[in-house]
């Protein structure tokens, strides 16, 4: 016969911002950046790329359409440019940074579309 057990469902209360592992990030590119930090002693350049991830499709095309795009990398170059090579140069100085761009972006758009920041690539010289 069939004794296979009855599975049981279990009802979870949906949290505010709960994230399922089995989507995808939804990611946005930030173009190659070149940025002049703020150090007077000597000149030094950042060059970074960025990677956004936001919280859905809709979020992604705001942030990718011409003026979000616009707006996305004049905050990110503002913040980084007011910034010397020793600030962002360590670990801890790079977490500041993601948390400082997406505490800025989220500002600046409805809805706080960024859940985090990665920096894909990060050359100072």
């Amino acid at each position: 016969g069939d004794s296979a057990p009855t599975e049981t469902v279990e009802t979870k209360i949906p949290e505010a911002d709960i994230e399922d592992p089995n989507v995808p990030p939804i990611l946005i590119d930030v173009d190659n950046l070149t940025i002049n930090l703020a150090d007077t002693d000597e000149s030094r350049f950042l060059r970074t790329k960025i990677k956004l991830e936001v919280r859905s499709e809709e979020d992604k095309t705001r942030l990718s359409s011409e003026s979000g795009k616009a707006k996305v990398n004049d905050l990110i170059l503002t913040l980084l440019s007011s910034k010397t090579f020793k600030e962002i140069r360590t670990a801890q100085g790079k977490y500041e940074l993601k948390n400082e761009i997406v505490f800025r972006i989220n500002k600046e758009f409805p809805g706080k579309p960024v859940r985090r920041m990665y920096f894909t690539d990060f050359v100072s010289q």
